[in-house]
């Protein structure tokens, strides 16, 4: 009870000393209070200045995508072609053409098509057109759409197969055509006359791409997958010839590809150095009458059978008869189309579709074989490095 007492009874200095505690603390609130109302319109500025710029920064984002799909819709529908497009090409990869995932931007597509205009409009102008009217442009748009798609997917299949065009291989030929031409001066001249180019841009367009284009002739005829139908074709033939129930020309007639051989595949007479090497070796190696086995060439699949043999002269060397059953490996382009046949080509310029069939961009309305844009594109794809 005492104990309480003397709880309840405190000294005047300990509750003054409390009271001012109190006092204390009531006025850090209110100052800590007076500080907050002080910050309050700062951060409500800062957050108004980000709500701003927040709206500011969409707004332009909003105006930029505006402005590309109208740019881009003008490109695509009616061919806008000026400096401000010119400029926004140089930044914005527009596509011509997606082929599997992979943009052939319409820059490089618009470059091309100047270039063809140009050379053809030189031509015109310097009467080397004679009767042979221009081509259109949509021909001409056509034209570099398709070879776009179909250098791009041999470039590809080229990486794949590692094989390659050296920066001296190209400088080779273009010495080579040097050297026809004159002087480095004239196929300069020509370049500029022509195609509006520099040597630098003509070995890059033209002769690099019809090197790799002959390089991988090279390789598909060469190559015992790619063309494993055809060896086993010509290893049947071969057996029918050693068998001897049929004639060499019977079988000619009915297996060989080579038209210009005759029906009966006579080569006629030709000496060292005439043939390309594995067909002359194999051939100079046999007796009269003897076949060969499968001899492999670029051309394809051979089966020779010597005819005669006339001995060296003083007029000539050694000469050989020979005629042949050729089963021909498969041709570039129409190992590409069956490459292509199945892959997802969408073209973004108005007016042209990709065409499966035939590996070639084309209109609507157009089939494979109702127009020649073919041999155009897949038979000729160095063409403008032919006229040098």
């Amino acid at each position: 009870m005492d104990m309480d007492k003397k709880q309840e009874e405190k000294k005047p200095e300990d509750k003054k000393s409390e009271d001012t505690h109190k006092a204390d603390r009531h006025h850090d609130e209110i100052e800590k209070k007076v500080e907050d109302d002080k910050k309050m319109p700062e951060r409500q500025k800062r957050k108004n200045g980000l709500k701003l710029a927040l709206s500011m920064f969409v707004t332009l984002v909003i105006i930029i995508i505006i402005f590309l799909v109208v740019t881009g819709f003008g490109i695509y529908k009616w061919s806008w072609k000026n400096q401000l497009t010119d400029n926004v090409l140089n930044i914005i990869p527009y596509p011509a053409i997606v082929f599997d995932s992979h943009i052939l931007s319409y820059k490089a597509y618009m470059s091309d098509l100047d270039t063809l205009n140009f050379y053809y409009s030189a031509l015109e102008k310097s009467g080397e057109l004679g009767v042979q009217p221009k081509p259109t442009d949509q021909y001409l748009s056509k034209s570099v759409l398709s070879r776009m798609a179909r250098e791009y997917y041999l470039e590809k299949r080229a990486e794949d197969f590692a094989v390659t065009v050296s920066d001296s291989e190209i400088g080779d030929e273009f010495n080579a055509i040097v050297s026809q031409a004159g002087s480095i001066e004239e196929v300069q001249k020509t370049l500029t006359e022509l195609y509006d180019w520099d040597e630098v841009q003509f070995k890059l367009k033209v002769l690099k791409p019809y090197l790799l284009r002959l390089k991988m002739q090279e390789y598909i005829a060469s190559s015992d997958e790619i063309n494993a139908e055809q060896k086993s074709t010509a290893e049947e033939v071969l057996k029918l010839a050693k068998a001897g129930e049929r004639t060499f020309e019977d079988l000619v007639a009915e297996y060989s590809d080579d038209v210009a051989s005759g029906p009966d595949g006579d080569l006629g007479f030709f000496g060292q150095g005439e043939m390309v090497p594995e067909f002359e070796e194999a051939a100079f190696a046999l007796e009269v009458d003897e076949i060969s086995g499968v001899v492999q060439t670029s051309f394809g699949f051979h089966i020779i059978k010597l005819l005669e043999r006339v001995p060296e002269s003083e007029e000539s060397g050694e000469q050989l008869r020979a005629a042949h059953i050729l089963i021909t490996s498969n041709n570039i382009d129409d190992w590409l189309n069956d490459e292509i046949a199945d892959k997802k080509v969408s073209v973004f310029i108005s007016g042209y579709e990709w065409n499966a069939e035939c590996g070639l961009v084309l209109e609507p309305s157009e089939t494979c074989d109702s127009n020649d844009l073919y041999d155009f594109v897949a038979g000729n794809t160095a063409t403008t490095g032919e006229t040098l």
